[in-house]
């Protein structure tokens, strides 16, 4: 009954030895920007159309045709002002843009996963007045 207990532990130790290895993350992943509103004004034209461009206005997203808002580059500044909860400069964190793009609207938007980066110039943008820059 000795052995079994030798090999048990040295099994257990083992494994322990695996699992601990498979825990090991090296990649370090980059802090997201907070953009500070009083720190760096947001354009509408030069920082939010590239991320909407590239994360939102997609075939079978916010591209004129499958959603009613229309996010490609002419179209997206009076789309998001056409629904007045979208945006509200009164009170910018509950702009519903804002709160779907912290994960707590009704579907977390971009689809593929929130971003704190995006989300913090998009919250600039509308503190700064949500203006057609």
């Amino acid at each position: 009954m000795g052995n079994y207990k030798i090999i048990f532990s040295a099994g257990l130790a083992a494994f322990m030895l695996v699992f601990m290895a498979g825990c090991y993350y090296d990649e370090i992943l980059p802090e997201p920007v907070i953009v500070d509103p009083s720190q760096q004004e947001v354009s509408f034209s030069q920082d939010l159309i590239p991320i909407f461009t590239q994360s939102c206005a997609l075939s079978g997203c916010h591209n004129g045709s499958d959603h009613p808002m229309d996010l490609r580059a002419a179209n997206a500044y009076n789309s998001l002002k056409s629904n007045p909860d979208l945006i509200n400069t009164a009170s910018p964190a509950s702009s519903e843009l804002y709160q779907w793009l912290i994960g707590k609207g009704t579907l977390p938007m971009p689809v593929s996963g929130t971003d704190a980066t995006i989300a913090a110039k998009v919250l600039a943008w509308i503190t700064q007045g949500a203006l057609n820059n």
